[in-house]
């Protein structure tokens, strides 16, 4: 995470929270969200 740009360090964190605590369902899903995440960030 020290070599990602705070942004997209910040995605990664806020979509597996998200993961973790039930509000994603699936891992294909959690995949999507991230994807599209660091796509948001950069």
């Amino acid at each position: 995470g020290y070599g990602a740009p705070p942004a997209i360090a910040n995605a990664y964190k806020d979509v597996v929270s998200k993961f973790v605590h039930g509000q994603i369902k699936t891992s294909d899903e959690a995949v999507k969200q991230l994807v599209q995440a660091i796509d948001d960030a950069r």
